[in-house]
């Protein structure tokens, strides 16, 4: 079975407060998203070659989401919404080992095989506590599925992203 692989991602967002506890977030982000896979070798079969891959994908994308929020200084928020992007990098790394042990890699920094767009669905949960009139700390856990392959449509397979993420920052309240 495929795992995740852990990367780094970067989000930067602007929320509205639609009204007291209905909290509107867009931004701005550079969506990373991992997996990694090594065969295992059949034990009845002597001369059996192994391999593995990790992938790594990059998107630049538009997280929107709406919240419902309970509390004032400190806030406990749960929503969900929509992350539209556009694919940015691609980077395969696959390495064969054969049956005498020698190990053969390549690496692939090509987005051919992927759709140029992506739609995922995202829901989220976390906690936020302003600690002055204009600004604060969050923590909050992000699940994103996609909506959409990630591979192009003449692709054989079908990729569709589930990935989970644990995001921590300073945010401040910017007059009106």
């Amino acid at each position: 079975d495929e795992k995740h692989l852990t990367i780094w991602a970067f989000d930067a967002a602007l929320r509205k407060n639609v009204n007291q506890h209905l909290p509107f977030d867009g931004g701005l982000s550079l969506t990373r998203f991992g997996e990694t896979y090594t065969s295992t070798p059949v034990p009845e079969v002597s001369d059996d070659s192994t391999y593995s891959y990790n992938n790594h994908y990059s998107y630049f994308s538009i997280p929107l989401q709406l919240y419902g929020s309970v509390g004032t200084d400190f806030k406990f928020y749960a929503g969900g919404g929509i992350q539209p992007g556009i694919v940015a990098k691609y980077n395969q790394e696959l390495t064969i080992t054969d049956s005498l042990g020698n190990a053969t890699t390549t690496k692939t920094n090509s987005l051919v095989k992927l759709a140029p767009f992506s739609l995922n669905a995202r829901v989220s949960a976390g906690l936020q506590w302003k600690w002055s009139k204009s600004s604060g700390v969050y923590v909050n856990y992000t699940y994103q599925f996609g909506l959409a392959s990630t591979y192009t449509t003449q692709d054989p397979y079908r990729h569709y992203i589930r990935a989970g993420s644990v995001r921590f920052g300073l945010y401040f309240i910017i007059p009106e």
